[in-house]
């Protein structure tokens, strides 16, 4: 097995016994030769993320009309059609698959809900230190 170290310090890539490329993302250490043998131990064992099927898409679009699925506590439904989403209803972070049974439709703001209620919302920005355009003279 080679290795590639990566400019980021956080990813490498593993080239596996068949010859395709395996993507390694927050190794928490890599060593002085840029060898991050501990998670590469593990690689049988990662799910590889891969985009949703058109066909599913389509499937899963059709079966909810369109429509944002997200039910609110009142038991209202959402209903719009503005810009929805693929949501996943067990999260892909839970183990979640992208089977069109595990699929509904979820508006931006509804699927940006979920996704915080159950601790997957998103990261605050990283800030940058100032740099000299950013010094206040």
């Amino acid at each position: 097995m080679s290795l590639e170290r990566v400019d980021t310090g956080t990813s490498c890539r593993a080239e596996v016994a068949v010859g395709e490329m395996a993507s390694l993302v927050g190794i928490p250490r890599i060593d002085q030769e840029g060898v991050a043998e501990p998670a590469l131990r593990g690689l049988a064992g990662l799910r590889e993320r891969e985009h949703i099927p058109a066909p599913v898409r389509r499937e899963v679009f059709d079966r909810d009309g369109g429509c944002c699925t997200f039910v609110g506590d009142d038991g209202h439904v959402c209903g719009s059609r503005f810009a929805v989403q693929i949501h996943h209803r067990v999260a892909w972070a839970h183990g979640g698959s992208n089977a069109a049974d595990n699929l509904t439709l979820h508006c931006g703001p509804h699927n940006r809900l979920v996704a915080t209620r159950e601790g997957l919302g998103r990261r605050p920005r990283r800030s940058s230190p100032a740099g000299p355009r950013d010094r206040v003279t």
